[in-house]
């Protein structure tokens, strides 16, 4: 096992200059971020850790005012930037510069390719592969209080030192099963900002009950959810904060005409009423004459002998994901392979290396070029017919 980094905390300007400057002839960097947001539309950056095979070290950027030296280090197209689950220290970045680093790599994404678990945690990654065992006692800590403590750091610390190990561990062994480009389209996936902000006109299909309304009443959720997704980031503040879910149905349903209406709905409170009454009631007349969103597809109802072609696809989906080692999950999932019984293309199975590993011989199993052969107990196979 490689030797512990140097391990620094970086507290002023100064020495933010010079870790950037020890950091710029860096291949990879591994990183990672603590952060608050119970009280806030955008999470709030509290640590940022950052890592190489000589250095390690926690940033509080709630004692440093400008972390430009560090975003353009990142930001640099020649560094591989490393995350495990970095999903949200993506959405933290893209938030402060308004576009994503690339290139990057998921240790999370990458280890089923492996046989790991689908979403692996960081613990039993470390676990699995280098043997040992992280305190995680720090995960649901303040990380806004200071000072910070030793046990913080050392939490924060560890969550890089080791994702350079796994780094190492995963990328050695996928180059030698031939799998590493197979990533290329989970990361491209991953590095899409679309994937923080999906249209706003779409946001209503998340609201739970938002099926049993009628069209006009759909009109009216759908204005009423964009218009709140826009005042929660206007205020960074949670969506909750400026209408609860409950209430947005209590308002689509009954489309109240005027203030006094509106604050008949026992859902809505009386500061909200003051503050947003007015503004409401234009949001709903404006959306009461407009035609309703489109509703998703629904998936029709499989017939019982459709019911059986789902399921001999997922035998052959877990035959495909035996003969190469990897969990079937990450292959397809039942709700997928009933569309494709329905006769849909546009699906995750029938594209990269999903395609080349199930996805053509789903098709050709759906054609009757491919068949399952049963050799008898325990002995399920897939002939070319």
């Amino acid at each position: 096992m490689s030797p512990r980094p140097e391990c620094l905390l970086v507290e002023t300007e100064e020495q933010l200059a010079t870790l950037c400057q020890r950091l710029q002839h860096s291949t990879y960097l591994a990183l990672d971020t603590e952060f608050i947001r119970e009280e806030t539309y955008y999470p709030e950056l509290c640590l940022l850790q950052i890592a190489n095979d000589d250095i390690a070290a926690c940033i509080d950027p709630l004692r440093i005012s400008n972390l430009q030296p560090l975003l353009d280090l990142i930001y640099r197209p020649d560094i591989l930037k490393l995350f495990h689950a970095g999903g949200q220290d993506l959405e933290i970045l893209f938030h402060l510069c308004g576009r994503m680093p690339t290139p990057l790599f998921d240790t999370q994404i990458a280890a089923p390719l492996l046989g790991f678990p689908l979403q692996c945690g960081y613990a039993a990654l470390v676990k699995s592969l280098l043997n040992i065992d992280l305190d995680k006692s720090q995960t649901r800590t303040d990380w806004r209080r200071r000072p910070l403590s030793r046990e913080q750091i050392e939490y924060a610390w560890d969550d890089v030192i080791h994702l350079l190990s796994i780094y190492s561990r995963l990328r050695d062994d996928l180059q030698q099963q031939g799998r590493l480009d197979w990533l290329d389209d989970d990361f491209a996936e991953l590095a899409n900002p679309q994937r923080l902000q999906p249209p706003l006109e779409q946001l209503w299909q998340k609201i739970h009950g938002s099926q049993r309304l009628n069209p006009s009443q759909l009109a009216v959720l759908s204005t009423l959810t964009a218009w709140r997704e826009q005042q929660a980031r206007q205020l960074d503040v949670p969506r909750s904060r400026v209408l609860r879910d409950e209430v947005l149905l209590d308002l689509a349903r009954l489309r109240p005409r005027d203030v006094a209406q509106l604050a008949q709905l026992r859902s809505l409170r009386d500061n909200t009423v003051r503050q947003y009454g007015a503004t409401l009631i234009e949001q709903i007349a404006a959306a009461s004459g407009a035609p309703p969103p489109p509703r998703p597809r629904r998936s029709a109802t499989l017939t019982l002998q459709q019911e059986a072609l789902t399921d001999c696809l997922l035998a052959v989906t877990r035959l495909c994901a035996e003969q190469h080692r990897i969990n079937p999950a990450l292959l397809s999932g039942r709700k997928e392979l009933e569309q494709l019984v329905l006769g849909e293309r546009d699906l995750d199975v029938l594209r990269g290396w999903r395609r080349r590993l199930t996805g053509d011989v789903l098709l050709a199993y759906l054609e009757g070029t491919v068949q399952l052969v049963n050799d008898g107990p325990s002995a399920l196979r897939l002939s070319t017919v």
